[in-house]
């Protein structure tokens, strides 16, 4: 009877010994394919009146002034794929008096599959020298000065802004809304595939900073 009692115990044991053993063989066999993140985050200065620029491959790009004469640089790194790619896509910014510039770096001839979002904050009143992605969107909000904004795969939108801006997407829309347009050089609007036609959102941004009546239904 005392055999019979410690036999099932004893097996059951064993099964789930084994049953642990299985589970560690796999995680070490398979690939992890859960969404990494990497977090750059840093503040620069920048005096107002000053130029920012940054240029990004993949990944949307979001710039908000701000009343403070510093640029706050917030990126995330991402890969659904493999952590390791994280390391190889460098951020590398540039810092001179009056101007920083903020680069993304990916490995030359290897694929890493990596997106990066950018969130970065300005002076209120700065000159965009050129912001551009191409497999993202570009939003502007709260800058005042202009700037040359570029997306290839994306929709490219200013909001709550003054100056003139050149912006250009092949696939995507162009939405500016201004709140004063600055005396100066007529403003490039280009895009290939999208909802408006360059000619009616080149009038519909002149008729919102002229009358102050918004232009774009939403």
């Amino acid at each position: 009877m005392q055999n019979d009692t410690l036999g099932p115990r004893s097996l059951q044991i064993r099964g789930s010994q084994a049953l642990i053993v299985l589970a560690g063989v796999l995680s070490i066999c398979l690939p992890s394919f859960a969404n990494t993140d990497q977090v750059f985050h840093e503040i620069y200065k920048l005096p107002a009146g000053g130029q920012f620029q940054l240029d990004n491959i993949n990944g949307s790009v979001q710039v908000e002034g701000w009343d403070r004469d510093e640029v706050e640089v917030h990126a995330v790194k991402s890969s659904q794929t493999d952590s390791h790619d994280l390391d190889q896509v460098k951020i590398e910014v540039e810092s001179h008096p009056g101007e920083v510039d903020v680069h993304t770096r990916y490995p030359t001839g290897e694929g890493a599959e990596v997106a990066v979002e950018y969130h970065i904050r300005v002076p209120n009143r700065v000159l965009l020298g050129s912001i551009q992605t191409v497999n993202g969107s570009l939003l502007v909000r709260g800058v005042d000065g202009g700037g040359e904004l570029r997306s290839v795969n994306g929709n490219v939108e200013v909001t709550e802004s003054s100056g003139r801006f050149s912006a250009k997407t092949t696939n995507g829309d162009l939405r500016l809304e201004l709140r004063h347009l600055i005396d100066g050089a007529p403003m490039n609007l280009e895009t290939v595939n999208t909802y408006e036609g360059t000619h009616d959102i080149h009038a519909l941004i002149l008729g919102r900073a002229q009358t102050g009546i918004p232009a774009f239904g939403g």
